[in-house]
């Protein structure tokens, strides 16, 4: 551990706290860089107002408050250390990126969590572990308790700097250290529910095709999907993208989902969508990940001061998360202007519970709507100046 005497100057790599005292007020280490961060309060100032218009065009709540909220966040921290290169002693340019810079991706996931409860719904319960509406309360709780650490511990290193020691304690660093640490937990759990979900859109599917088709004697529905997985079609070598996106392209199963919802899945976009959520994630989490590293690195004193790391694996992976979810907006993807996919309001202990999937009772399911919908002679439509709210009862 560092003398009391020494300035421990993490804020460029990380934004975490610093020992520091009168004879080494710069909490930084170095001053900041004017040109980089501002650059970045420039892209993070443009990411929150993209971001906050198309909340509002396509009526994202949940979703898109927790990434204007982010990006908001994300474009203080820049300002913040801009500030900061002319006075880097300054305490409140220090307090703001710190702070900042820790809250962020704790709204950014918000977003992300949600976003996998939607997807449940539209492609169907069976292919997850969970209720939709039981993922949303678990990773807010997660959310609400990373939040809580780390503004406690940013609180903690306010009042230690305010004093005339100006020296941040080690109790507030390990404070924001526990925060960020559960928050890489709390991510890594979403990460096994993600992954078993795309596994099972993608691949499980392929087993219940066969047993569809066997149940009902149907050998003609997903037939293309054979020539995907021989890498042939019509003669010819696939390309390795056009292997991929055959991979990816779940519309010869799309008889398998959730048939409430299949005008959405029609939507070419939407198979692009989860490979999209999962970048955006993944970016979040390796950042995290660096950023756990490095600031446990710093408590332990062996700290290396590098902005340009901190720009490479903090300022650019945050702001390639945000960016991927502009291009890619759910509200768009999942027709968010004409329908309204609802999660859930109230929960129950039940949702919690996991079920074994029974794949008789699954294929009931299906040929029970399919002739409900032959008898009524329709099918389900979104119409254009009818907003159509399908709720989840739980």
């Amino acid at each position: 551990m560092l003398a009391p005497t020494e300035a421990l100057a993490s804020s460029s790599i990380t934004g975490t706290p610093a020992f520091a005292t009168a004879a080494a007020r710069n909490f930084y280490g170095s001053t900041p860089n004017f040109a980089g961060n501002l650059t970045f309060a420039i892209v993070m100032g443009v990411l929150f107002i993209v971001h906050s218009i198309l909340a509002v065009t396509y009526k994202q709540r949940y979703f898109g408050l927790s990434f204007i909220f982010g990006a908001g966040l994300e474009f203080a921290t820049y300002i913040g250390r801009t500030l900061a290169n002319g006075d880097p002693t300054s305490t409140k340019y220090f307090l703001l990126q710190i702070i900042a810079i820790n809250l962020a991706p704790v709204f950014l996931m918000a977003g992300n969590y949600y976003l996998l409860g939607k997807l449940v719904i539209i492609y169907g319960e069976y292919y997850s572990i969970l209720t939709p509406i039981a993922y949303s309360y678990i990773f807010i709780v997660c959310d609400v308790v990373g939040l809580f650490l780390q503004s406690a511990g940013g609180a903690a290193a306010g009042k230690a700097l305010n004093d005339k020691s100006r020296r941040i304690s080690d109790n507030s660093s390990n404070i924001i250290l526990g925060g960020i640490a559960f928050q890489v937990f709390s991510m890594s759990i979403f990460l096994f529910f993600w992954t078993h979900f795309l596994y099972s859109i993608y691949i499980k599917t392929n087993t219940l095709l066969l047993k569809y088709n066997s149940s009902t004697n149907n050998n003609s529905i997903g037939n293309n999907n054979s020539d995907v997985q021989n890498g042939n079609g019509n003669g010819k070598i696939f390309t390795l993208f056009q292997k991929f996106y055959n991979f990816i392209d779940t519309s010869s199963k799309d008889h398998l989902f959730n048939l409430n919802y299949k005008e959405i899945r029609k939507n070419k976009i939407l198979i692009y969508f989860p490979l999209v959520l999962t970048i955006s994630v993944l970016l979040i989490y390796t950042r995290s990940v660096y950023k756990l590293i490095m600031l446990a690195l710093k408590i332990a004193g062996h700290g290396n001061n590098s902005e340009i790391h901190f720009f490479l694996l903090e300022s650019l992976l945050m702001a390639l998360s945000i960016l991927i979810l502009a291009f890619c907006y759910p509200g768009y993807v999942m027709d968010g202007r004409h329908s309204k996919i609802v999660v859930g309001k109230r929960i129950r202990l039940r949702d919690f519970k996991i079920v074994k999937k029974d794949f008789d009772s699954f294929i009931r399911q299906f040929e029970n709507e399919s002739t409900n919908q032959e008898n009524d002679s329709m099918s389900f439509t979104i119409k254009n100046n009818s907003p159509v709210e399908i709720e989840k009862t739980v």
